[in-house]
């Protein structure tokens, strides 16, 4: 039996694409500022990743509401 669905797909479609470009990105941006600077790039992207996402679970906990993250900003 497959267990597979169709949003499934969608996003493993989405994960290979987006991992793609990161991959492709990542080498013009190696041979600009080197790997000190990619090593950096990326840890500040994910400190910013890391924010957003501290904060949208903040704001899960304090409001909780039925919906997705969106409804945040309705409010």
């Amino acid at each position: 039996k497959r267990k597979l669905q169709g949003r499934h797909i969608q996003m493993i479609a989405i994960g290979g694409t987006i991992g793609t470009g990161l991959f492709i990105g990542s080498g013009s941006t190696l041979a600009a500022i080197g790997p000190l600077g990619l090593v950096v790039t990326y840890m500040l992207a994910g400190l910013v990743v890391f924010c957003v996402v501290m904060s949208l679970g903040e704001m899960a906990t304090y409001l909780p509401i039925t919906g997705s993250f969106n409804e945040y900003a309705a409010r």
